[in-house]
C-alpha cells in the first residue's frame, strides 16, 4: 500500500504543472475521444467492410464486460476508497474534476480503454509497430490521466488495463470463432 500511496502522491502532486492539468483532464475526459471512435468505426468499414459489424460488436462485448467487471464486481468487492476521499493523501484535484463516490478497484476509464487498443491490435496483426505503440500509448496515458486527476491510484489503474486485455483477448476468440462458424469474410 505505501509503494501505491507513494506513487499516487508522485504522480498526482509532484509531477505536475498548469498545462499538464489542462492535458490530464482533457485525456481523461471521455467525451474527448468521441471523434476518435467515430473515425476508427469509419476506417473499419472502409477496411473491412462486411466484418465490420461482427468486429465493432465484439469491441463493444469487450469494453462492456471490462466495465461491467470493474463496475459491478470489482469496485463492489473491494470497497476500496478513491485516493481523493483520503485527505491523509492531501490529494489534488485539477479544476473541473469531481472526485466520485463510487469505489476505486479498478479504473474502469483504464480497463475500457485498454480493452478497445488491445482489440485494435489483435485484430490487426499486420499493423506496423508504430501504430500499435499508438494504441498502447493512448490506452497508457488515459490510465495515467486518473491518477494524475487525483481519482485513482496506480494499482487501480493497472488492474483496471490488466481487465481490458482479458477482456480484448476474450473478445478476439469470439471475433475468430465468429468469422470461422459463419464464414464472414
Amino acid at each position: 500500500m505505501n509503494i501505491d500511496h507513494s506513487l499516487y502522491q508522485l504522480i498526482n502532486q509532484t509531477m505536475v504543472s498548469s498545462w499538464a492539468d489542462w492535458l490530464m483532464v482533457t485525456v481523461s475526459n471521455k467525451w474527448t475521444w468521441l471523434p476518435l471512435y467515430v473515425l476508427l468505426l469509419v476506417l473499419g468499414y472502409k477496411a473491412f467492410r462486411n466484418k465490420v459489424f461482427w468486429m465493432l460488436l465484439c469491441v463493444v462485448m469487450a469494453v462492456g464486460a471490462s466495465d461491467q467487471i470493474c463496475s459491478s464486481i470489482m469496485k463492489p468487492l473491494f470497497k476500496r476508497e478513491r485516493p481523493c476521499h483520503n485527505l491523509s493523501l492531501s490529494p489534488r484535484l485539477p479544476q473541473s474534476v469531481n472526485c466520485s463516490d463510487s469505489y476505486s478497484m479498478a479504473s474502469s476509464h483504464a480497463a475500457n480503454h485498454f480493452a478497445i487498443a488491445v482489440f485494435l491490435i489483435l485484430l490487426m496483426p499486420t499493423l506496423p509497430i508504430l501504430y500499435k505503440s499508438i494504441a498502447l500509448f493512448w490506452a497508457s496515458l488515459i490510465a495515467y490521466s486518473r491518477v494524475y486527476c487525483g481519482v485513482h491510484y496506480p494499482s487501480d489503474v493497472l488492474i483496471g488495463a490488466m481487465v481490458g486485455v482479458l477482456m480484448a483477448f476474450s473478445a478476439y476468440w469470439v471475433y475468430k470463432k465468429g468469422m470461422e462458424t459463419f464464414k464472414w469474410g
